[in-house]
């Protein structure tokens, strides 16, 4: 099979379920969903000195579910576009051996015959298990999907905030996570990445805070702007990383965009800019709000690192870690702080 789909080990053979299965669900992206609904929590706590730590559990799961089922629709739609480029090939190519066989018969031995014969059938074979692996991938998706639901019904029950409003935030998420790559397929028209940085950034910070104070604010959307770009930052990385496969699949990401040079600049700009943002609101609000900054030489290296060696898998692997860690830092000062913009801090 070809090279072009990633579901086939070296052997040519499809691993394992669960090894394939929990590949699919991208357990390493839940950082970027978990941060997002602590903050929102956090930022609840601050407005009014409590947490409901039943609300907390389920907003996180709710969260959870969508994004883990959210990547297997991904990973399930990837892989039928690389059939439909890679696999169609082979089934062609199989095709017409067997015409040229047929063509020549007296002048090709039975042996050969048998070999394209069983050819075939290995093929065909692949093809069968990766449709067996998509099957599952909808399956799993699904049931995920339907315990988010679950667990929206429950907040809708538990929660003060209005039952219109949790499931428009709830519902908005998930549609998100479907159509990256599902429906019309956001990610092959730049808008991909914009849709899930959002989704898993400011609207899960709105939605864990709505669900806490029963209150739909803005401001704590405001603050999970310089997180998102940092998440972002982890998703460009990863095109530019990819922009030759991703031409080739016809994606039109950022980075097919901009050209080598241009990508840099952006990426640059998605891992210094949320700096900025830290360093204003450390000066005018509080310098606990700015301990991310103690993570700056990480990103000077991770920018050097890039222009001298190019992108590759560690750099996206190192964003994350760095997103992670900002964020957690970020998450402590809104914590500690004294003074939090746009919230109103509760007077202990």
């Amino acid at each position: 099979m070809s090279s072009g789909i990633s579901l086939l080990n070296r052997s040519g053979s499809i691993p394992s379920y669960p090894q394939s299965v929990l590949s699919s669900l991208r357990p390493w992206t839940f950082s970027a969903s978990i941060t997002p609904v602590i903050l929102g929590t956090v930022l609840s706590y601050r407005v009014q000195g409590f947490v409901d730590y039943v609300l907390f559990v389920l907003s996180l799961a709710a969260v959870l579910t969508v994004n883990g089922a959210g990547n297997m629709v991904n990973s399930y739609f990837e892989y039928a576009r690389k059939l439909n480029s890679s696999t169609m090939t082979k089934i062609t190519d199989s095709a017409s051996g067997r015409m040229r066989n047929g063509d020549l018969k007296s002048k090709h031995s039975d042996d050969e015959d048998s070999s394209t014969t069983n050819s075939d059938s290995h093929l065909g074979k692949d093809l069968t298990g990766i449709q067996l692996y998509q099957a599952s991938l909808v399956n799993y998706a699904a049931g995920m999907y339907g315990f988010g639901m679950l667990c929206m019904l429950l907040l809708m029950n538990l929660s003060s905030a209005k039952s219109e409003l949790i499931a428009v935030l709830f519902f908005g998420g998930l549609s998100s996570s479907f159509v990256y790559t599902g429906g019309i397929g956001l990610k092959y028209y730049i808008l991909g990445d914009l849709l899930v940085v959002f989704t898993f950034g400011p609207l899960s910070v709105v939605f864990s805070y709505l669900i806490q104070t029963g209150a739909l604010k803005f401001g704590p959307l405001l603050l999970a702007l310089p997180l998102s770009l940092s998440t972002e930052a982890i998703l460009h990385s990863k095109h530019v990383r990819e922009v030759q496969k991703d031409k080739k699949e016809g994606v039109i990401s950022l980075a097919v965009l901009l050209g080598k040079q241009g990508s840099y600049f952006l990426f640059t700009l998605l891992i210094f800019l949320p700096y900025l943002v830290f360093a204003v609101l450390a000066t005018r609000y509080s310098l606990y709000l700015g301990f991310p900054l103690v993570t700056m030489p990480v990103a000077f290296n991770l920018e050097r690192t890039l222009r001298e060696n190019g992108p590759s898998k560690a750099i996206s692997y190192r964003a994350a870690l760095l997103n992670m860690t900002i964020s957690l830092l970020f998450i402590l000062g809104s914590l500690l702080a004294p003074n939090v913009p746009f919230i109103q801090i509760v007077k202990k």
